[in-house]
């Protein structure tokens, strides 16, 4: 049963818990996609395995389940299987006859598995056709929108998070009892010709060849359990796959986690968190091929699915203050994972492997003992024997099952951390995410000198990156550098990469590295110390602007650059749809360890909570620096003067004066001698519509200049409203006191900016929806004050004002405008006296489905895993894309999938928590 036990067993860590969707999911996607191969390649399967060696078809199964977990197998198993391998000859050898009874024998088994298989079918389908019977059933697909690169990067992390489970695991089981099945017919078929053993076994063990060799891909390792099952035992298999499955869905219903979450990368809480599961080490050096940069995501897959690299044990560290003690270490073989990043062949043992901690500290080992040598474990400080003599260098993730915390906000590597930051006193899970481990030569040996904590990177060999060495495009002056101190142009200098990279090396406070959005990993320069060093007199007063060259242009205020308290927490970008803290602004010389095309400099930006509201990561061409005299008055002759934003594509309409827009400091542009915002990122700043279609500029002489919303927003650097000179001197007389510029376009003295909407319906008072105004919701529960009340549709539609919310939502990767009111305020309408929150909210469905939505959800707005940097609060919806809802395709008003309701509860992130047709709100205490 052994084998058994181990299929079993990586099944089970494979699955992974999904959070706020199904307490458990079972990964068999590898098993899937062998069963596909086995179905399409049947004929082959066939000709390969017509002999029914049971050897053979062991390999195709090892094959699509991929390799397991190395065991040892005793003496009496390998006996045993060499048994059956002869038997199983000598049955070839008796001839058809014999073959065929054993098919016909086999029979019986394999049919009895495939009806449990068809009466599990049949199940599954009784409850798929009651859910298509029932018209508030699972959601369908939205239809398809174009998603932004931050939704693109969150589908790609939620296809690696959430397989389809048990619909995978049913496919890929059907699909391999099929293939084989067919091969054990054939055997019976073919059992007549058995004579015939040498042309055609020839060709048997081609076609075999090349199957197998399909079927394993990139699954070979270097070593690998040859795993010899007869047929009783393929079908025994079987059954324990589907064993498993059962048993996960089990789990999931009582609520229960039957995985150890042991690295980061499984963590969906504080270790889970972006600022660990990408943090890097960079593998560089001359006895590197290339640098390489690896996350802990990367490494803690690659231990995860690779046992030969892949290693846990316990680890005596010996101390001069607290002493001896053991943990059980989780990680990653450290001399597979330098040839895993790139280590050249050939070096010699005696190489100097340094690394570095993220405070600068330094250990050396040379790169022989770290490949050969072992290291002992003891138990205690007065153990005479060690546990364990055969302990490797290993770069760990997790100490005792819980992964390692280390620092974020500052490089103190030794600070203590708090139990809410994730500290484990038990485990003493500090010096992570990734923390360099030796073990003890013998039990007084002091080793903890000789670990690090916090690696942050390694050099083999000299220092150097082997891919700047002979590029001569880094000599290449890119990136202009001009400064204006007051009005006065004080400095224009032009610097090449390779400028910044002598800056960076001699200034180590300058050295940033880290990924800024989901373009790559990039290393650079600190932008504030850079520009501070270069410019005379820097302060924080002004502006900066940026030339990209795509020939777009980006203003900021300085502040951004540095805040007072040098606190980088609210800096952010994102990676894999997991938010990256503490992220500083930097010109960037090397994306994925290798220079920028024709030597040019990136401008590495992140997201900040005032004054920049996403990252960019872009070729920078030219920075200017404007510099304000910080005693200058505030006083401006036209700061009172007013424009007019309004209109029905617009969720709010207000008056600006010059003085407010001249202090918007988050959408600033300087655009050619003006100064001002952008005028799509003004209007979505105040609250553009999401059913916004034209923007109108009107000047005093009633001239009017139609612009698209889609053209503004893609030249949202170039349309700008402006308020002043560059230099910050109140506008010329000929333009007014605001003017509207696009690119060398003006429209002078405007007055009113007035936003179109596009044509909609957005309620059921339009024209052929008015029958569904009577429509009735319940709200009960214990909670409720009278004991229930009753809303129709129209009753809801018309609480109206700040409690109607129009905006886009999103979830599995689909996204919609949707209308309706806030179910915050139905909640707290109805809640009795003294009640402040309900204990618990239930939404129930016409068709009787309810689902518990968590309390916070309605409540606090829900930040957006789809829509970066947003939050959107629970409505209860009544229109979608400008149409009223309808109860079902076949209802009067259907239109471009606006059924599944009058009202439907929308929830951004999963369309689990979205309920069609709703027709009660039952909140208890």
């Amino acid at each position: 049963m052994g084998i058994f036990q181990s299929l079993k067993k990586r099944i089970n860590k494979r699955s992974d818990i999904i959070k706020e969707t199904v307490a458990e999911k079972v990964d068999l996607e590898g098993i899937a996609e062998g069963a596909d191969d086995a179905v399409e390649n049947a004929e082959e399967y066939n000709a390969a395995f017509g002999t029914g060696d049971a050897a053979s078809k062991a390999e195709v199964l090892d094959a699509v389940f991929g390799d397991g977990p190395e065991e040892d197998v005793d003496a009496a198993a390998e006996s045993e299987r060499a048994a059956e391998a002869e038997e199983a000859e000598r049955a070839d050898a008796a001839g058809a006859e014999v073959k065929a009874d054993a098919a016909e024998s086999a029979e019986p088994a394999g049919s009895d598995t495939a009806d449990a298989g068809k009466t599990a079918g049949s199940g599954q389908t009784d409850a798929a056709n009651a859910a298509d019977a029932d018209t508030a059933a699972e959601p369908e697909p939205e239809e398809a929108i174009p998603m932004t690169p931050a939704e693109v990067l969150q589908k790609k992390i939620a296809e690696e998070r959430e397989t389809t489970g048990a619909d995978v695991a049913a496919a890929a089981v059907s699909k391999i009892k099929d293939a084989f099945s067919r091969t054990e017919n054939t055997d019976a078929e073919d059992g007549s010709q058995t004579g015939q053993n040498g042309a055609d076994g020839t060709a048997q063990d081609t076609a075999k060849g090349g199957l197998l060799s399909r079927l394993k891909g990139n699954k070979d390792k270097t070593k690998k359990s040859r795993v010899l099952l007869t047929r009783p035992q393929i079908v025994l298999a079987t059954v324990i796959v589907i064993i498993a499955v059962v048993a996960g869905f089990a789990f999931t219903s009582c609520g229960e986690v039957i995985t150890e979450k042991t690295s980061h990368t499984q963590r969906d809480d504080i270790y889970g968190k972006g600022d660990y599961v990408y943090d890097t080490i960079t593998f560089t050096g001359e006895g590197m091929e290339a640098e390489n940069t690896l996350s802990v995501r990367e490494m803690e897959l690659l231990a995860d699915r690779d046992n030969d690299i892949g290693y846990e044990a316990g680890y005596s560290i010996l101390s001069g203050d607290s002493g001896l003690s053991v943990h059980k270490f989780t990680g990653i073989r450290f001399y597979e994972l330098l040839e895993y990043a790139g280590l050249r062949s050939g070096l010699p043992d005696d190489t100097k492997v340094t690394l570095i901690s993220k405070d600068g500290k330094q250990i050396k080992i040379s790169l022989g003992t770290i490949e050969r040598a072992r290291y002992s474990c003891f138990e205690d400080a007065e153990s005479k024997r060690a546990s364990d003599d055969d302990l490797p260098v290993i770069l760990a993730y997790s100490s005792d099952d819980v992964p390692l915390i280390g620092p974020i906000t500052d490089n103190n590597v030794n600070r203590k951390f708090k139990k809410k930051e994730g500290y484990v006193k038990s485990a003493d899970n500090v010096g992570g995410p990734m923390r360099f481990i030796i073990g003890q030569k013998n039990v007084k040996d002091r080793n903890e000198g000789h670990c690090l904590k916090s690696v942050t990177k390694v050099v083999v060999g000299d220092k150097g990156n082997r891919a700047f060495k002979d590029n001569k495009a880094i000599n290449k002056k890119s990136l202009e550098l001009r400064a204006y101190d007051d009005g006065k142009k004080v400095l224009s200098k032009v610097y090449s990469c390779r400028d910044i990279i002598k800056y960076t090396n001699g200034n180590s406070d300058a050295d940033i590295s880290n990924y800024y959005g989901t373009g790559g990993f990039y290393e650079g320069s600190d932008l504030w110390s850079f520009l501070e060093d270069k410019v005379k007199n820097f302060g924080r007063i002004g502006k900066i602007r940026f030339t990209y060259d795509d020939n777009t242009q980006e203003t900021l205020d300085l502040r951004y650059l540095k805040n007072k308290h040098g606190n980088f927490t609210n800096y952010v970008t994102e990676k894999g749809g997991l938010m990256i803290t503490c992220v500083k602004p930097a010109l960037g010389y090397s994306k994925n360890g290798k220079p920028a095309d024709y030597g040019r400099v990136y401008a590495l930006l992140p997201a900040d909570s005032k004054c920049k509201a996403d990252y960019t990561t872009k070729r920078v061409t030219r920075i200017q620096v404007f510099n304000e005299d910080r005693h200058r008055s505030k006083e401006h002759p036209t700061n009172a003067r007013r424009v007019a934003i309004n209109g029905n594509g617009m969720q709010s309409t207000n008056c600006y004066s010059v003085f407010d827009i001249r202090h918007m400091k988050k959408n600033a542009v300087i655009n050619g001698r003006y100064s001002g915002v952008s005028l799509y990122d003004l209007l979505k700043e105040i609250g553009l519509g999401i059913d916004a279609d034209t923007i109108q500029i009107i000047n005093f002489k009633d001239q009017v200049t139609t612009i698209p919303i889609a053209e503004a927003e893609d030249k949202s650097y170039e349309m700008m409203i402006g308020v002043e000179t560059a230099l910050g001197k109140p506008m010329p007389k000929k333009r007014g006191y605001f003017i509207f510029k696009n690119g060398s376009e003006y429209v002078n003295d405007i007055r009113i900016i007035n936003v179109t909407a596009k044509p909609g319906k957005w309620d059921h008072f339009a024209k052929g929806y008015e029958e569904y105004l009577d429509y009735e919701i319940k709200v009960s529960g214990s909670a409720v004050k009278g004991g229930s009340r009753t809303y129709t549709l129209e009753e809801l539609e018309r609480i109206g004002g700040q409690y109607t919310n129009k905006d886009s939502y999103a979830a599995d990767e689909g996204k919609a405008n949707y209308q309706g009111v806030l179910l915050e305020k139905i909640v707290k309408d109805n809640l009795k006296d003294g009640i402040r929150r309900p204990g618990s909210i239930h939404i129930i469905s016409k068709s009787g489905r309810s689902v518990d939505l968590p309390v916070n959800n309605a409540y606090e707005d829900i930040a957006s895993r789809y829509q970066m940097n947003e939050e959107r609060p629970a409505i209860l919806a009544y229109s979608r894309n400008g149409l009223p809802l309808v109860p079902g395709k076949s209802s009067n008003g259907y239109k471009k999938n606006n059924h599944r309701g009058p009202v439907r509860l929308v929830v951004e992130n999963q369309t689990s928590k979205w309920v069609p047709s709703v027709k009660e709100i039952v909140l208890n205490k």
